[in-house]
C-alpha cells in the first residue's frame, strides 16, 4: 500500500511542496490501514451511533434510509418497478408522485444525516446549523430529527 500511497501523493503533490510529501504519506497511509474502511454500511452506522450520540432508534432508521437509497443504485430496481408500473413515466411529462414522495423523503433524511455528521464534526457551525433548522421548521413545517438529537447531545462540548 505504500507504494501506491507514495505514487498517488508524487502525482497530486505541488512541487514546491516536497517538504511536506513524508507528512502526506505518513496521514494518506494511516487512514487508507484504518479498518474501518472495510466495514459495510451497516457496520459504518453501529460505529457512527456512538460519536453522534444517537440510540438505537436512530440506527434503526439511518439503516432502513440507506436499505432504501442501496435500491435506488441498483438502477434496474426502483426505477424498471416504476416504469413497469407506469410506462407513461418515460415521458418528461409524468410524474410518478409515489416514487416523487420517497425520492423527495430521502432525499431529507440523508441531509439530516448530513447534518448531524456536520454538528458533530464542525462545531464552529452548530449555531448556523441550528439557526438553518430553525428556519426549515418555521417555514416549511420541516424537522430535522436526528440533527436536533445530535445539537443537543452536543450541548457544552
Amino acid at each position: 500500500m505504500n507504494k501506491l500511497v507514495v505514487d498517488f501523493v508524487d502525482q497530486h503533490m505541488d512541487p514546491l511542496r516536497k517538504d511536506e510529501i513524508p507528512e502526506y504519506i505518513e496521514v494518506y497511509t494511516k487512514i487508507l490501514s484504518d479498518k474501518r474502511l472495510s466495514l459495510r454500511t451497516n457496520g459504518m452506522i453501529e460505529h457512527c451511533k456512538t460519536f453522534l450520540k444517537i440510540d438505537g432508534n436512530d440506527v434503526v432508521e439511518l439503516k432502513k434510509t440507506w436499505h432504501e437509497l442501496s435500491g435506488y443504485i441498483h438502477f434496474s430496481h426502483k426505477y424498471l418497478d416504476a416504469i413497469a408500473q407506469d410506462p407513461g413515466f418515460l415521458f418528461v411529462e409524468n410524474v410518478n408522485d409515489k416514487l416523487f414522495s420517497s425520492s423527495l423523503s430521502l432525499y431529507f433524511q440523508t441531509l439530516d444525516l448530513l447534518y448531524a455528521v456536520l454538528v458533530w464534526r464542525l462545531p464552529q457551525l452548530r449555531e448556523e446549523i441550528s439557526k438553518m433548522q430553525t428556519w426549515w421548521k418555521d417555514n416549511f413545517g420541516k424537522t430535522f430529527t436526528l440533527t436536533e438529537k445530535v445539537l443537543k447531545n452536543m450541548e457544552g462540548e
